[in-house]
């Protein structure tokens, strides 16, 4: 793996999950760091976290108020 770390520049990394086969959740052996790679970009992230996302918490915070 040639990525490296995004605080401590060290590449002794693992992999946590392969997300969409697009993303990796990496984790750095040597601090701890946790990311996304490569971050995903403002298209994606609005089509992921669409109002349909958000609904089944709504639905809850509007329950749990009455």
């Amino acid at each position: 793996m040639t990525e490296k770390c995004i605080i401590c520049r060290k590449n002794h990394l693992s992999i946590i999950e392969n997300i969409n086969t697009r993303f990796k959740v990496l984790k750095c052996n040597t601090c701890g760091m946790i990311w996304v790679n490569p971050q995903p970009g403002d298209e994606y992230l609005k089509e992921a976290y669409n109002e349909k996302y958000y609904e089944p918490w709504l639905k809850e915070q509007f329950i749990s108020k009455r």
